[in-house]
């Protein structure tokens, strides 16, 4: 009897073991499978189930992703604000010095009207008419005479000019003033009989005043006008010089 039992127990026991040994076999088995998955892929990490288990679960490993991580420069340019959207300080700088840069000019608004005179207004005195060959003095001091009026024939030179019966006219100026004199400012013009101007030309005889006349010095110029014969008789020659609002006139027939 007690054989028996004992035999029965022992079977038991090593019946229990062998399972036991099958278990851990299974066991051994899985980490080992496991262990060679690991090596073959780095970016997989193997876990081992538990008995009973089909396959091992696998998770991905950080690893696996290398993109989805910034880096630590990526992150200081992104906490550094970028330096092309702040204005220079010369730009800053040169905006405030031209205020016209930033506000628009205001609109120019004229005054006054049609009606109201300039009070710079300058009224032209004439000389009495004196003769031809009489000399004429100006309020500071300088003379002036027409020495010679001739018949003469003009041949148009400039553009516009016309040509044909002139009158020439010859003037001698004398600076008695204080101070040299611009020739170039002179004017001279001539007149018919009834009032016809003279037309100017720059042919012939022609030969203006020009240049500087210093003190105590005289000059003489020619000038050339376009008359019919039936005006000549008088002419009437005006002469004025500078800013001045004075205008001598000598008047006489042509010689």
């Amino acid at each position: 009897m007690t054989n028996r039992a004992d035999r029965s127990a022992g079977g038991r026991s090593s019946s229990a073991v062998r399972r036991w040994g099958r278990a851990g076999a299974g066991v051994l088995a899985a980490l080992v499978i496991g262990l060679g998955v690991q090596s073959c892929a780095s970016t997989q990490v193997a876990v081992p189930a538990g008995p009973g288990s089909a396959a091992p679960s696998v998770k991905p490993t950080a690893s696996t992703h290398p993109s989805d991580k910034s880096t630590p420069s990526d992150k200081a340019d992104k906490a550094k604000p970028s330096k092309e959207s702040k204005p220079s300080a010369s730009s800053t700088a040169s905006a405030k010095a031209d205020p016209t840069a930033t506000k628009p000019a205001k609109p120019v608004r004229p005054k006054g009207n049609i009606k109201q005179r300039s009070e710079d207004t300058h009224k032209v005195s004439y000389e009495s008419k004196k003769p031809l060959h009489q000399t004429a003095r100006f309020d500071d001091g300088v003379t002036v005479a027409v020495t010679k009026v001739t018949a003469a024939k003009a041949a148009p030179v400039g553009p516009g000019e016309v040509g044909g019966a002139a009158v020439a006219t010859t003037v001698k100026i004398t600076n008695g003033s204080a101070a040299p004199i611009d020739l170039g400012t002179v004017s001279v013009t001539l007149s018919g009989s009834d009032g016809t101007p003279g037309i100017v030309t720059t042919g012939g005889k022609s030969a203006p005043l020009a240049g500087t006349l210093d003190v105590d010095g005289s000059s003489r110029g020619t000038y050339v006008f376009t008359l019919a014969e039936s005006l000549r008789k008088p002419v009437t020659v005006h002469l004025q010089y500078g800013s001045g609002r004075t205008v001598l006139q000598f008047s006489g027939n042509v010689g």
